[in-house]
């Protein structure tokens, strides 16, 4: 069952296809749409990569402020010699 469809459903599509195309067509039809997935596959995830880099990028750069204002808040007052 592909994509919640039914057999009979899915037969019928497939006989539509071959009725519009031919059966020499079908082959290279489905190559195209194999190549084209892929290719938004691929796509989809360099762009999750690409916004995964940038989130933990902004996290440490958040966390190292976080750690310089700790650091300048406890050396920011006068040193007291004795």
């Amino acid at each position: 069952m592909i994509l919640f469809i039914s057999f009979e459903e899915s037969f019928f599509i497939i006989f539509v296809a071959i009725l519009l195309f031919g059966v020499d067509q079908i082959p290279e039809i489905a190559m195209v749409l194999g190549k084209s997935i892929y290719k938004i596959r691929y796509s989809i995830n360099k762009i999750k990569k690409e916004m995964w880099e940038y989130y933990e990028k902004e996290e440490f750069s958040k966390k190292l402020k976080k750690e310089k204002k700790e650091l300048d808040d406890n050396f920011s007052g006068s040193i007291k010699r004795t």
